[in-house]
């Protein structure tokens, strides 16, 4: 994760040189989970999302996207079986899950305005941190797809609203790991430092 993170400052850095604006700034919203039966089995349900994102524009309708983002996705677990008194008692545990992701992509402007539609591409690595029994932590790649829209405000800053399908660990599974897949619905506020 270091050796990403240090290639994206780099790169940000060298393409800031020629950049026609910067933006940083937070944002948050909603956080749907969704994936196979492997990962249904684990209750996953729904939670939300906050982070932190960098925008590096250029002339053209193409800006190079940073983004780091912290998730917490809660619901109930499979249900397990007890014999008790000759009777099986069906018990389910909460389940919580938290999820640091790093992006690095591309968003590209579809008509370039005060409202301004766009498309989004990333690729994420993704830290998984389960609060379940027996559970370890994670590292995996995926990819972030979406779209949004950019309303600039005011000449210091924008807000954008966006909604996003990230398969969080499309690389690096093992053998019976479920799809860990969410659906994100995001508003930011981005300042021009730039």
């Amino acid at each position: 994760m270091k050796r990403f993170m240090s290639v994206f400052l780099v790169l940000s850095l060298c393409f800031s040189l020629n950049a026609q604006s910067l933006k940083i700034g937070v944002g948050g919203g909603p956080a749907f989970a969704n994936g196979d039966e492997n990962v249904k089995k684990l209750g996953f349900d729904n939670g939300y999302q906050i982070g932190g994102k960098a925008k590096v524009g250029f002339l053209l309708p193409f800006s190079l996207v940073g983004q780091i983002s912290y998730f917490k996705l809660t619901g109930e677990g499979a249900a397990t079986g007890e014999l008790v008194n000759g009777q099986v008692v069906l018990t389910s545990e909460d389940v919580n899950t938290t999820l640091l992701t790093t992006a690095a992509g591309g968003q590209f402007e579809i008509i370039p305005g005060p409202l301004t539609p766009h498309l989004d591409f990333d690729l994420l690595y993704t830290s998984f941190d389960y609060d379940i029994k027996d559970a370890e932590s994670t590292n995996r790649i995926g990819v972030g797809l979406g779209a949004g829209i950019d309303l600039k405000l005011l000449p210091m800053f924008d807000l954008e609203i966006g909604l996003k399908y990230n398969m969080h660990n499309l690389i690096g599974k093992e053998d019976g790991e479920g799809s860990m897949n969410t659906v994100t619905f995001t508003a930011s506020v981005l300042f021009d430092i730039l």
